[in-house]
């Protein structure tokens, strides 16, 4: 019985981690560009119970992104972008560290610093691209930034966006959303990323895939509760029983 209390318990568990990234692509499935994750069990070495010489196996749930491209939705916007096949974006966040992201809804600030939707900073070939005052701006497939300057009529070339395309098996999530090198590194500038201007890359989150999944992880966590409970309730029993013996 402890047995399968300890296999109840952690098989709840499990499903509550799932819930969390189920959650996760839910929140994400508006993100432009973004990646969802999907979970699966990896078997461990069986484990014996404390309260019982009996050998159980073990899993533990391991989450994998899909890098799978979302599709591309003309906006007509100056400022969207979308990665046209393989690579990525490179930014840099907050705290300085260079990452990755297919989030391509940039935007401007009152000094003309190019930021995506998530805040960080686009980077061009030396360092944050910047954009000073333009009365018309055209953004390259090679990513090219070319603008006419406010109070001129000569087109000038202002920056490059930088890209990268690492392999996706090097890549692992950050807590604040973007992509980096596992090991650290800074990813490798490559110009033979392409980009489309005036669109956006959707997420690659199917909506009622995500929905099905917490719905069906809701009632089989509701399953667990109650084996639970019953396993409780059979201690419980079991209890009074030995009370009953004893006197």
């Amino acid at each position: 019985m402890f047995s399968g209390m300890q296999m109840t318990t952690a098989s709840a568990e499990r499903i509550w981690q799932s819930l969390s990234v189920f959650a996760g692509n839910l929140s994400g499935q508006s993100v432009p560009g973004y990646r969802g994750d999907s979970v699966f069990t990896q078997k461990l070495a069986q484990t014996q119970t404390a309260m019982a010489q009996q050998r159980a196996p073990a899993f533990s749930l391991q989450a994998a992104t899909n890098f799978t491209s979302g599709s591309l939705r003309p906006t007509g916007r100056q400022l969207d972008v979308a990665i046209d096949g393989a690579g990525w974006l490179v930014v840099q966040d907050a705290s300085g560290k260079a990452g990755l992201t297919r989030n391509g809804l940039l935007s401007l600030t009152v000094t003309g610093e190019v930021l995506t939707g998530n805040g960080a900073r686009v980077m061009g070939q030396t360092g944050p691209l910047t954009i000073p005052a333009f009365s018309q701006l055209t953004i390259g497939s090679e990513g090219s930034v070319n603008i006419i300057p406010a109070g001129s009529q000569d087109v000038e070339e202002v920056g490059r966006i930088r890209f990268a395309n690492p392999p996706e098996a090097n890549l692992i999530r950050s807590p604040n959303g973007l992509f980096r090198l596992a090991d650290g590194s800074a990813p490798v500038p490559d110009p033979r990323v392409k980009m489309v201007s005036g669109a956006l890359e959707e997420s690659n989150v199917d909506l009622m895939a995500e929905y099905l999944n917490v719905v069906e992880a809701g009632k089989t966590m509701d399953l667990h509760v109650r084996m639970l409970s019953a396993f409780d309730q059979m201690a419980g029993r079991g209890n009074e029983l030995l009370n009953l013996t004893r006197r």
